[in-house]
């Protein structure tokens, strides 16, 4: 929601009161029949604790909430070659027993895989006679390269049916039925619909596995505006729960970025009904329109659309509700002019949506965008109500196959596609309802505690408060780019400076959660914004923990979270902030992330202790090959990690050199640690039974990548066979006066990993090096061992099986960090 004005974005027939919010908070209006229990409400909700997993899944932890099991700290094989679908099935079938399913998994359906920025999620959803059963579910989440790393489930063993199998109501009558809850609550005789009702049969289940037979109803309508989900009985024909599912709240142009009052530090603006002035007209600026469509001349484009979809009636004062239309594509508007506002919203969301692409990685090996990646639908002038909302899934994209949402704006009071903050809070809605479908306006029937709506009212916030913030007036923004709707609230707000909300309040979870019945999502959501405006903070190298995470890593980590959060029966500020510590690898934003949540109260106890997640994942720091037959040669920016070892008399042995940061990790805590490899390419030279590699953990860290490849041999420091720390690498010539020989190396601890001409592109190899971090290693050099003699005397340059002539061939190539970030070396710790 964005405003909180006129329509709340949540119509609960179920609860005793419905409520208007507007802007100032929460007030009573009419009265309506009770027809259930609660949908929401807010309460302190007891987080599990993370026990141990004493089951057959491969899993270390379980956290066991009231309609939902999640598991953690998974490890599995690496799988590359399959689909992650097909690998989630597998995995399932194969823990069937321990996750009490069907070990044909027949009755669950495939409904998606997402991908986010380094995970797959694949959701399936639990069905009875072949209907849907709601809440009923299971995810799968893997890594990059298919490792199942998580899973919830919500899936009802042994359920069994609660009154008949076959509906004793008509889809005609369920329709009408679910009409007649929305003139009850219009007042309205007759609600002005749009488009037809959709309609289908599930199941309902209760908290004793019992499964009742329910029509759910979708209507859309004109008067009240409203997208409604109406669930009901269909034996009974009683109406279990109805609610309204809007979430309220190249050429050039000239817009508000983002409005009038942050760029002007002028707090005294106001709208004065679209007049506009010398002043006002001096806080546009020009900016590039990217993306527009070479058929048309409208504001029309690769990622924003707002001259499709139009108001059923002008709001307009003036009843003139024109199209930005331009042949030389220059979109030149005053604000009294009813094309102002479709240019801001065309730049403001095509912002944002390349923003994401362009800047946060969310997109795939070929470029294309991972959230949204087709215009976003937009009415500049929805209604004269000051509200704005998103509607879900209202039209259908014929090309797709998949439904699709339409930002809604509306011109009262200001109008609110002038400021550009409550353009980015409604946009967010909507990258929400991409990434995860149903999770934000609340899942389906869930009669329990879900803060899912706050959730997405704080990020709306939060996003609008962080995609603006170096943009304005620098005095104003110093104090006030927590500040959102600056513009937009002069209106009706009575704070100095005028504000829709802020992201930077005191709020604490729980004693701050509204008390109201249904509790306000935006009041909520200020206590999650607020943690997720810590995290946005600088960086503090001195004190970590008090400082955030900088604000383009705040946005991913934030946003990606988004992919991974399941909302079965609803979720809480507790469970997606534990996720958000999951989602990340590194133990320094575990840390971050932790504290920011900890000390607004969303996480208590044993969660706020440092270490608690019990697995990270450190990316290779630097890596280099190493050429015995060109001993001066430095291949640092190499894309390649190449091993090789043929004999030293012909001088043609590559050995490849590792080093990672993990310095802040206490080796005392430590496990188990895995140095990870994955193969670019293999020669398939290994003999029948294969060749052993090892890893060596060096005496000293201290090395310098440099800059040399293949073909240039690079300039300034870097490592070479001869030396660790070459002072010239152009010339060619030993630079240094230690006497390194291809590493100087202690007595290796890991096992060493068999290399066979079966290894292929993707595939990983391991080595455990748990004795070696414990010891304080942060580098390692791979060498090749020899089969046959054994690798014991691996030490210094050279093995057994080097001066052996006639011994095999293997020459291996894998990915180094230059080549693909995802496939580079890692390692993997787990902690006690």
């Amino acid at each position: 929601m964005n405003k909180m004005k006129i329509l709340s974005g949540l119509l609960v027939l179920g609860l005793e009161f419905f409520w208007n919010v507007s802007a100032y908070g929460a007030k009573p209006v009419n009265l309506i029949p009770s027809l259930g229990g609660n949908k929401v409400f807010s309460q302190a909700v007891e987080i599990p604790r993370a026990d141990p997993v004493i089951s057959g899944l491969p899993c270390q932890y379980a956290r066991r909430w009231p309609k939902m099991t999640t598991y953690t700290d998974c490890e599995t094989p690496a799988n590359k070659t399959r689909k992650p679908s097909e690998t989630a099935k597998t995995f399932l079938k194969d823990h069937s027993q321990s996750l009490l399913l069907r070990q044909d998994l027949s009755d669950l359906k495939l409904l998606e895989g997402k991908e986010s920025l380094n995970k797959t999620v694949t959701r399936f959803q639990q069905t009875f006679n072949n209907l849907p059963v709601l809440n009923a579910f299971v995810s799968i989440q893997q890594s990059v390269n298919g490792r199942v790393t998580k899973i919830n489930t919500s899936y009802i063993n042994n359920a069994v049916v609660s009154g008949a199998t076959i509906s004793g109501i008509s889809k005609v009558f369920a329709e009408k039925i679910a009409l007649d809850g929305i003139r009850q609550l219009s007042g309205s005789s007759a609600p002005a619909m749009i488009g037809t009702p959709r309609s289908e049969l599930s199941w309902s289940p209760d908290t004793n596995r019992k499964l009742t037979l329910v029509w759910i109803v979708k209507t859309r309508t004109l008067k009240p505006r409203g997208y409604f989900y109406t669930l009901i009985d269909a034996n009974t024909g009683k109406r279990i729960l109805q609610e309204n599912r809007i979430v309220f709240a190249a050429g050039t142009g000239k817009v508000h970025q983002p409005n009038p009052i942050q760029t002007s530090d002028l707090l005294n603006l106001l709208d004065n009904n679209d007049q506009t002035n010398l002043v006002l007209e001096q806080q546009r600026f020009d900016v590039l329109l990217q993306g527009l469509d070479i058929g048309t001349h409208l504001l029309q484009g690769e990622f924003v659309d707002v001259a499709t979809f139009k108001a059923p009636t002008c709001p307009r004062l003036d009843g003139l509700c024109v199209d930005a239309d331009d042949v030389s594509r220059i979109y030149y508007y005053t604000r009294d002019q009813a094309q102002f506002e479709q240019v801001v919203i065309y730049s403001a969301v095509d912002s944002v949506q390349r923003y994401l692409r362009d800047s946060l990685g969310f997109q795939d090996t070929l470029g294309n965008a991972t959230i949204r990646n087709f215009p976003t639908m937009a009415i500049a002038h929805a209604t004269d109500l000051d509200q704005s909302f998103y509607e879900p899934d209202v039209y259908e994209d014929p090309s797709a196959f998949e439904l699709r949402g339409i930002l809604n704006f509306g011109d009262g009071g200001v109008d609110d596609a002038e400021d550009a903050d409550i353009i980015v809070h409604e946009f967010a809605h909507a990258i929400q309802n991409n990434q995860n479908p149903g999770c934000f306006p609340g899942g389906d029937y869930v009669p329990q505690v879900n803060e899912s709506r706050a959730i997405g009212e704080g990020f709306g916030d939060y996003l609008a408060a962080s995609f603006h913030k170096n943009q304005g007036n620098s005095l104003y923004q110093s104090t006030d780019a927590p500040c959102v709707g600056d513009w937009d609230s002069t209106s009706y707000s009575i704070t100095t400076p005028a504000c829709l909300r802020r992201v930077d309040g005191s709020k604490h979870y729980p004693e701050d959660l509204d008390s109201n019945n249904p509790p306000d999502e935006h009041k909520d959501g200020e206590i999650w914004s607020a943690a997720l405006w810590e995290l946005h903070a600088d960086v503090n190298k001195v004190h970590p923990t008090q400082g955030g995470l900088g604000a383009s890593k705040a946005d991913q980590l934030i946003i990606d979270n988004h992919f991974t959060l399941d909302c079965f029966n609803g979720i809480t500020m507790s469970q997606a902030a534990l996720a958000m510590i999951d989602n990340t690898g590194d133990l320094n934003e575990k840390d971050i992330i932790r504290t920011k949540f900890c000390n607004r109260g969303i996480l208590i106890g044993a969660d706020c202790t440092s270490g608690v997640n019990k697995h990270i994942v450190v990316n290779v720091q630097k890596d280099s090959t190493l050429l015995m037959g060109e001993p001066n040669r430095n291949q640092g920016a190499s894309p390649e990690l190449s091993l090789r070892s043929v004999s030293e008399k012909e001088q043609k042995v590559m050995n490849i050199i590792l080093g990672f940061d993990i310095s802040k990790v206490i080796p005392t805590n430590i496990a188990t640690a895995k140095l990870v490899m994955t193969v670019q390419k293999n020669s398939a030279e290994w003999g029948a039974k294969g060749r052993t590699v090892a890893v060596l953990p060096l005496k000293t860290a201290i090395f310098e990548e440099g800059n040399g490849t293949l073909k240039k041999p690079g300039s300034g420091r870097g490592v070479t066979w001869n030396c660790n720390v070459d002072t010239n690498i152009s010339n060619n010539d030993k630079d240094c006066n230690t006497n390194w020989k291809g590493g100087d190396v202690n007595l290796r601890s890991a096992t060493s990993f068999v290399h066979t001409n079966n290894l292929k592109t993707g595939d990983e190899v391991t080595w455990d090096v748990t004795e070696d971090v414990k010891d304080g290693a942060m580098a390692w050099l791979v060498k090749k061992g020899n089969q046959n003699k054994g690798d014991d005397q691996i030490i210094n340059g050279t093995t057994e099986g080097e001066k052996n002539e006639n011994h095999n061939r293997g020459e291996i190539v894998y990915f180094a960090k230059e080549s693909n970030i995802t496939n580079a070396p890692r390692l993997e710790i787990t902690f006690k």
